[in-house]
Order: C-alpha cells, then structure tokens, then sequence
C-alpha cells in the first residue's frame, strides 16, 4: 500500500448508512480496495455496523443453503398478472 492510498484512507471515513448501503457488496467482495479498507476501519469502531455485517453474513450464508423451490405454474402466472408483467 502506497502512502497516497494510505493518506486516502485516513480521511475516508464512512458512516453508517453508507456502511448499510455497502453492505451486500462488501461482502461478495465487489468493493473496490479504499471502500473496503474503510469499511473494515469503521466496523472495528462501530458495533451496530459490526453486528449487522455479521448478521448480513449469516443470512448470506443461510440463503445459500436454501433448496430451490419451483412456484406452480398457477401461482407464477397470477403472479406475474399482479406485478403488471403478463
């Protein structure tokens, strides 16, 4: 890590909702390197943020393992009526 990177950094400071807002990105590691670093800044200071990433990570996680489950072709179509997409 160069100093420029490092000086950016430090003044980088994010707040929570833009904790919230990163979110899901921060944690399929899509954020690019000075959000990340600053996120993980924040998260080490910030336990709400902390807990909700972790929370995040969890429900991430517990997402994966769901099966699939098909809709029945009845369902899917009244669906699709109610949402304005048939």
């Amino acid at each position: 890590m160069n100093t420029n990177t490092l000086e950016v950094l430090t003044d980088y400071k994010m707040n929570c909702e833009e904790i919230r807002d990163l979110s899901s990105e921060y944690i399929d590691s899509s954020c690019d390197n000075i959000e990340s670093m600053a996120i993980k800044k924040h998260i080490a200071l910030c336990n709400n943020c902390s807990d909700f990433i972790e929370d995040m990570k969890q429900l991430n996680v517990w997402s994966r393992s769901l099966s699939n489950t098909e809709i029945p072709q009845d369902v899917a179509s009244r669906l699709r009526q109610k949402l304005g997409l048939s």
